[in-house]
């Protein structure tokens, strides 16, 4: 019995040191171009390595046994290798065997392959690195892919693994994905029973008397054509009335002959380039208002006439005053599709619009006193978020009608966590303009600007994607422990940038603590001014993030104390 004692620890000590434990690899995931059963498909599978893989290593991906088809002609130039220590992903070359550069990767095809990337002799994947594999004709690094693996035929959930091995082909870490095969949709049923949307229907309510020429306008959600009626319950192919500019998603028409004191309603339908068309009357609705009476006077009368002072009066005033006309101010922009636009005229909300699937939006502020005026502009994006405002100040004339174009709201932005450890990634987003850039800065609180680092969203094409939403990764190696400063700026190519975004503070290996008083520039244009006064003061009472400058859960004296403090003028 001894003697098997002995005999059994001693193969323990033997085999002990050489069986090692594979952990599960991290964030794993499988991205395909299409769910559908029995489709061509390309993959972009990304997880995190747990244990290192050295040089010469390997990375081995193993479709679901007997459900995958990899096509014979598959080769290492329908894959791309990628790697990101939290910045943006690096390609690494690839060949068919492993060389001092390049990794070597060998395919096994039809229903049972696999695909192994053998690293080359230089440069392994460090712990904590994030690898990005694409399979098909999304490979374009180095050559673009044309080979593309087949799915299951037959719906239902199926399995990828991902396999890492030292040199020596030992195991290290693995995991796997589960990707849903589905039944084909078909869209095309669907569509059908939608015809445009129409929204922002312009003008609306009160208009200033002797307007007799009326711009219509309107916003749809898709391409499509728009006509009009006077009356309701006219079908849209008995509709004589045409917009001058249609066919996309704005459409204008210019109509005369409207009278002082009357109230105008035309009814609008569209159809689409699928030939779905509204069955339902979409009005836009507006009055003119009357002629201001010239016939006032506090001066006495006889027998109820009422004397007329010479050149014409109106109101309670001695002699009677001119008749001022209104003025009004046209904003037009871009903000995130879909998101709610508002405008502020000094401080008091005056018009609100929705961006549409472009971008573009419309108001108008209407029945303004001759005067300056300080018009601020800013979006609530479809997660919720409120973006700092962009700014105006202008002077308005009587019966004038003044346009602020090209606005670009400021980007909408937030963080993945408000405080992190020295090293760990941090994933800033939000909302912009489609088809902008947006540049991320990040500063330590107090710091100049030299100590700035500026990021680029990294979108598939450096721009806010046709949603607005827009993400960058912030890797932190090398930051020191504080506070620090978060803004996002958006910019058209060849155009001047959009203002700051809000401020965020972002923790780096402690709890952020916000300075206050970088705070007070509530719209962000590097001044504390009665702009940011006017904000403040229209949402005093109220838990609003932006004029909330002390966090304290409502905008009140303590606010106002922190912005004078810091008033630049």
């Amino acid at each position: 019995m001894r003697t098997l004692l002995i005999l059994f620890a001693s193969l323990i000590l033997a085999l002990g040191p050489g069986v090692a434990e594979a952990r599960a690899l991290t964030g794993v995931r499988d991205l395909v171009s299409t769910s559908q059963k029995s489709a061509t498909s390309t993959h972009e599978i990304t997880f995190t390595v747990t244990t290192a893989v050295p040089a010469s290593g390997a990375i081995v991906l193993t479709p679901h046994a007997g459900a995958f088809s990899i096509p014979a002609l598959f080769d290492y130039t329908d894959v791309d290798i990628a790697v990101s220590n939290g910045g943006p992903f690096v390609e690494r070359d690839t060949a068919p065997t492993a060389s001092g550069s390049e990794d070597g990767v060998s395919v096994i095809t039809g229903s049972n392959g696999s695909i192994t990337f053998t690293l080359n002799s230089t440069t392994g994947v460090s712990a904590g690195e994030r690898v990005r594999i694409r399979l098909g004709t999304n490979a374009t690094h180095e050559e673009a892919g044309d080979q593309l693996m087949t799915h299951p035929s037959t719906v239902g959930s199926y399995r990828m693994t991902i396999t890492t091995r030292d040199a020596s082909g030992g195991a290290l870490d693995d995991a796997g994905t589960r990707i849903a095969i589905v039944n084909q949709v078909r869209m095309s049923t669907i569509v059908t029973l939608f015809p445009p949307e129409r929204l922002n229907g312009l003008p609306s309510g009160a208009l200033s008397f002797n307007n007799a020429t009326i711009e219509l306008s309107l916003n749809t959600n898709k391409d499509g054509t728009c006509r009009y009626a006077t009356s309701t319950g006219v079908a849209y192919g008995a509709m004589t009335g045409v917009f001058s500019f249609t066919g996309q998603q704005l459409h204008t028409v210019t109509i005369g002959g409207h009278a002082n004191g009357t109230s105008y309603s035309y009814y609008v339908r569209c159809i689409g380039g699928d030939g779905a068309f509204n069955e339902d009357d979409y009005a836009i609705s507006f009055f003119l208002e009357a002629t201001p009476a010239i016939n006032v006077s506090t001066g006495q009368t006889t027998g109820g006439t009422t004397a007329v002072p010479s050149g014409g009066g109106s109101g309670p005033f001695p002699s009677g005053v001119q008749q001022l006309y209104l003025a009004t101010i046209a904003v037009s922009g871009f903000a995130s599709p879909s998101s709610n636009v508002f405008v502020l005229v000094d401080g008091v909300r005056k018009a609100t619009a929705r961006a549409n699937a472009l971008g573009r939006f419309d108001a108008l502020a209407s029945n303004l006193e001759r005067g300056a005026y300080t018009v601020s502009v800013y979006m609530v994006d479809n997660q919720g978020r409120t973006s700092a405002s962009y700014t105006s100040t202008l002077s308005l004339q009587q019966g004038t009608t003044n346009s602020i174009q090209g606005i670009m709201v400021p980007p909408t932005a937030e963080v993945s966590a408000l405080a992190v450890d020295p090293g760990t990634p941090v994933i800033v987003r939000g909302e912009a303009a489609p088809g902008a850039t947006v540049t991320l800065t990040l500063t330590p609180q107090g710091g100049v600007l030299g100590d700035a680092q500026r990021f680029v969203a990294t979108t598939s094409d450096g721009t806010a994607g046709t949603s607005g939403g827009w993400q960058v990764t912030v890797p932190t190696d090398g930051l020191s422990r504080g506070t620090y400063t978060v803004r996002a700026r958006a910019q058209f190519a060849g155009q001047s940038e959009s203002n700051a975004s809000k401020v965020v503070f972002l923790g780096i290996g402690e709890e952020p603590s916000p300075d206050l008083s970088a705070r007070a520039d509530i719209n962000g244009d590097g001044k504390v001014n009665l702009i940011d006064f006017s904000i403040l003061l229209s949402s005093w009472g109220r838990d609003d993030e932006a004029t909330d400058l002390n966090l304290d859960g409502t905008t009140n004296l303590a606010d106002f104390s922190i912005l004078l403090f810091n008033w630049t003028g």
